[in-house]
């Protein structure tokens, strides 16, 4: 839950698709209300109504991991 401007709540769920240790995580996030019915963001009317994420963890050099956000 997060308040938003004007005293707005808005709560969010994710549902995780995907997890592959270490270096993959795949989720879709919505908002919704209490009750988990989905709606549009509040304040950008155009917003996807489902987000899906991906994150990819990419070893570097030592002690460096590439995080890329799709």
């Amino acid at each position: 839950c997060m308040m938003g401007p004007n005293n707005v709540t808005m709560y969010g769920k994710i549902n995780y698709l995907e997890v592959s240790a270490p270096n993959r995580l795949v989720y879709t996030q919505i908002f919704c209300d209490e009750n988990e019915k989905v709606f549009r963001h509040p304040m950008a009317p155009t917003w996807p109504e489902t987000m899906l994420t991906t994150i990819t963890l990419t070893p570097e050099e030592q002690n460096k991991t590439r995080v890329t956000i799709s």
